[in-house]
């Protein structure tokens, strides 16, 4: 696939579906205590370089993108094996690892957000983006990524990666990103 084309293809959020999966938390740590693992700037959401990896639990069934209290992200093993092998060359993902119920998982960080966001069309408030709207020719090379401003929730796959991902994990969803 050229660059080219593969500019010409939608962008999606990925999501969590509304499918009343239990989220993963730590008996540990309270939701008051969530300033441990990240950095306190929001409209950066920077990890702390001395991540320990968590040991969290769950009372519901384990899927691949695992919903959990760290308002971030959780990927079991397959997912992270599919988004590692189907990466572009310009996506930075370092994973940080934690586990559920025993189980692998990883919280993917994206420590470099290029500045893809179309700046007139984008909708944000002190530095939190509400809606993105993607610069297409920031995102060659580009299939699993996050964006300044954006939360650690916020991660967005190419059309490629948003196929790969369907069939085979659990508990995805997408919605479309405005790229112009």
């Amino acid at each position: 696939m050229t660059n080219t084309t593969a500019l010409r293809l939608p962008y999606f959020h990925l999501e969590y579906p509304d499918s009343g999966v239990k989220l993963a938390s730590s008996p540990e740590i309270g939701d008051g205590d969530l300033h441990l693992a990240f950095d306190h700037d929001p409209s950066e959401a920077v990890w702390h370089p001395d991540w320990k990896p968590l040991a969290l639990v769950s009372t519901g069934v384990l899927v691949d993108y695992q919903p959990s209290f760290l308002a971030a992200p959780l990927c079991s093993a397959r997912m992270r094996r599919i988004v590692d092998e189907n990466k572009g060359p310009r996506d930075v993902i370092e994973w940080l690892a934690v586990t559920v119920n025993g189980e692998p998982y990883w919280v993917p960080n994206f420590p470099e957000r290029d500045p893809i966001l179309d700046e007139k069309k984008t909708l944000a408030f002190h530095g939190t983006v509400a809606k993105a709207v993607l610069r297409r020719e920031a995102l060659t090379d580009r299939h699993f990524f996050s964006y300044p401003g954006g939360s650690q929730m916020a991660v967005t796959v190419s059309k490629r990666m948003k196929d790969l991902l369907e069939k085979s994990c659990t508990n995805v969803e997408f919605s479309k990103v405005e790229v112009v």
